[in-house]
């Protein structure tokens, strides 16, 4: 329990760092992710975007519809498939994930500079470690 609680309590910091200082205070973490995707795909759909952040279509169609309606999102009809949508980002939502990618940048650099450059590269290191053990035992419970 302490290490969900002290990984929540970096995050939550992390969060409240970049949103202070973001032009779109707004954008919550899971609209965030789905930018992000879009942003690093040029464009995609929903689908595929439930599937990377391994979350069910309709709250991921709720974000995006928020996306929208913020003018961080554009939805228009997949030619190739009318019953798609295709998503891209608008110029305000690349600026805004663009944006905040410094400020993450900064806010964890600032972060670990509690640390040598040897603890770093162990933390890092101790971290991926915890990803890929948490991913594959997420893979055998489906």
């Amino acid at each position: 329990m302490i290490l969900a609680h002290r990984l929540s309590a970096i995050n939550k910091n992390g969060w409240r760092y970049t949103r202070n200082r973001l032009t779109h205070p707004a954008l919550t973490n899971a609209a965030y992710d789905v930018c992000g995707i879009i942003s690093q795909t040029g464009s995609t759909n929903q689908d595929n975007i439930a599937k990377i952040l391994k979350m069910d279509k309709s709250s991921v169609a709720k974000i995006v519809n928020k996306c929208v309606e913020d003018g961080l999102v554009e939805r228009r009809i997949n030619p190739k498939n009318r019953r798609e949508y295709i998503l891209t980002l608008t110029p305000k939502g690349q600026k805004t994930v663009d944006e905040l990618i410094v400020l993450v940048d900064q806010w964890q650099s600032e972060a670990l500079s509690v640390l040598s450059a040897e603890e770093k590269d162990q933390f890092l290191n101790m971290i991926e470690k915890i990803v890929a053990q948490t991913n594959q035992m997420n893979e055998t419970c489906q």
